[in-house]
């Protein structure tokens, strides 16, 4: 399978309020009380073991230094609030990540989640996800992007939905929930890269949520060129570990104030 991927240089991920930067040891503790926090992780991720340590954490972040981002099958942001570029002790809010690549069939699943629960109304969540979508089919050139939510989340459901993903379905009683002792219902949704960048209610919410129409497939000048299989995998570890988008010149479009 041959797929176009761009290069790009080492950058986080900005948006008009939010910075997604690449996790590291320094947010151990950050992800910790993310880890130990029921409320979030119910929401995020039930199958993610909450009684790590932050020495664990740093532990395990050191070991997935070295290893590829095709070999752990997903790439982690932290979601930093900031007012300005050059604030670099913005607020820490959240977690976003593509997670369970398949090279073989182009897709990642798309997870993003906002710690405190007075904050998830701010619209925080959905410039993160716009942000992690412009990476996943711009940068990454996925071909589908996939997105499970748990029967009781129904507010996250309709967001989802309302991103412009379509429900493909519901697996019933597909997880066993061990804290409560139920089996789950699971909601499967997807959005196709022809979806994406024909999406009206995307190019809606990105122009208002990051200044910029995510969905014009010229929006991003970045260098292209065709890629084996093998050149894909090495690539988009690449691409992937990287976690950028553009460069100096484009912040002051990218942090504009909203018209």
């Amino acid at each position: 399978m041959n797929l176009t991927i761009t290069t790009a240089d080492r950058k986080p991920l900005y948006g008009k309020r939010l910075m997604l930067e690449k996790s590291s040891q320094c947010h151990a503790s950050f992800l910790n009380e993310c880890y130990s926090s029921d409320d979030f992780m119910d929401c995020y991720r039930l199958a993610q073991t909450r009684d790590s340590s932050v020495e664990q954490i740093v532990e395990q972040l050191k070991k997935e230094q070295g290893v590829s981002s095709v070999q752990t099958k997903r790439v982690e942001w932290i979601i930093r609030k900031y007012s300005s570029k050059d604030d670099k002790k913005g607020e820490l809010i959240g977690i976003a990540s593509l997670a369970d690549y398949q090279s073989t069939h182009n897709r990642a699943e798309l997870l993003v989640g906002v710690l405190r629960p007075e904050e998830r109304t701010l619209g925080y969540g959905l410039e993160a996800s716009m942000l992690v979508l412009e990476f996943a089919f711009h940068q990454a050139k996925l071909h589908k992007l996939v997105s499970f939510v748990y029967s009781y989340n129904e507010i996250a459901q309709k967001n989802t939905l309302h991103l412009g993903f379509k429900q493909e379905g519901v697996l019933r009683d597909h997880y066993f929930n061990h804290e409560t002792e139920k089996f789950i219902d699971l909601y499967q949704n997807s959005l196709l890269e022809e979806e994406f960048f024909s999406s009206a209610l995307i190019s809606k919410w990105s122009k208002r949520f990051l200044n910029r129409d995510i969905t014009l497939a010229k929006q991003q000048n970045f260098t292209t060129h065709l890629l084996s299989k093998k050149q894909l995998q090495e690539s988009f570890n690449d691409t992937l570990k990287q976690g950028l988008i553009n460069k100096d010149n484009d912040f002051k479009e990218l942090c504009a104030e909203e018209v």
